[in-house]
């Protein structure tokens, strides 16, 4: 996965998400939690250049084999306005 996007439609160009195309991150995550179900030998991570959307940045690896791997982040809404993802 390369980028994730989370906007507020009242107020479009501000992008909600910490580092939601993993530009911050090098080899582990930043600004994101991940978890994999019993049996995976270790958790989501990134990579860059050729295994990337364009083979450029970096973009989130699954790690994981025979099992469910997530990635999560928790942010603020305001009731009643509508976000984009």
């Amino acid at each position: 996965m390369d980028t994730v996007s989370v906007t507020n439609v009242n107020t479009p160009g501000t992008e909600i998400l910490t580092n939601p195309s993993f530009e911050s991150s090098s080899t582990s995550l930043v600004g994101w939690s991940s978890s994999c179900t019993t049996g995976c030998g270790s958790t989501a991570g990134v990579t860059s250049g050729t295994r990337c959307y364009l083979s450029t940045g970096n973009c989130l690896i699954a790690q994981c084999v025979n099992a469910v791997e997530t990635i999560s982040q928790t942010f603020a809404t305001v009731p009643g306005n509508k976000y984009s993802v």
